[in-house]
């Protein structure tokens, strides 16, 4: 079943299968850089002291990420209290959507290098490379395409890539 033919039970489930996703590199929690992505997602330009913040004061353990209980907590009271209007999680799959022009649900780094190509001015040797490693990198099963999970993950990878972004 295609991604956004999925339906939930509850926005708990909804936010559960995000947290899912947005996990990029499966470990179980979100931190900072995968937090700051998804604010952007939601076109809230984030500092990275508000990052922090949030990290603090939903954290239950103290460290810098969240676990699946805290993030949905988080996104259902920042989207009840009004301050994210926006799905970051619908978005992705918007611009998943707009990758994989078959609806197969996967992306070969074809159809990706082709769009990227299309509105640019084309990459760079050295950036072409560099997309070329964090896609296959990305491609956990080495099918030579990615899902929408892999997809994040890719994206976060291009973001540091492009606009590097320490956190402490």
């Amino acid at each position: 079943m295609a991604e956004e033919e999925m339906e939930f039970e509850s926005e708990e489930d909804y936010w559960s299968h995000a947290f899912d996703t947005f996990d990029a590199n499966s470990d179980g929690g979100i931190d900072s850089e995968e937090l700051e992505y998804l604010m952007q997602i939601c076109k809230l330009n984030p500092t990275k002291e508000t990052v922090a913040h949030i990290m603090q004061q939903y954290s239950s353990t103290g460290e810098k990420r969240l676990g699946k209980e805290e993030f949905v907590l988080m996104m259902k009271e920042k989207r009840d209290n009004g301050e994210w209007a926006g799905d970051p999680y619908e978005d992705l799959l918007s611009a998943f959507s707009l990758f994989d022009t078959e609806g197969t649900g996967e992306l070969t780094m074809g159809q990706m290098i082709g769009i990227m190509q299309e509105g640019n001015e084309g990459l760079k040797p050295e950036e072409l490379a560099m997309f070329e490693e964090d896609f296959r990198s990305c491609d956990k099963d080495q099918s030579g395409t990615i899902n929408i999970k892999e997809f994040i993950e890719f994206l976060t990878r291009m973001e540091k890539m492009f606009f590097a972004v320490e956190y402490e």
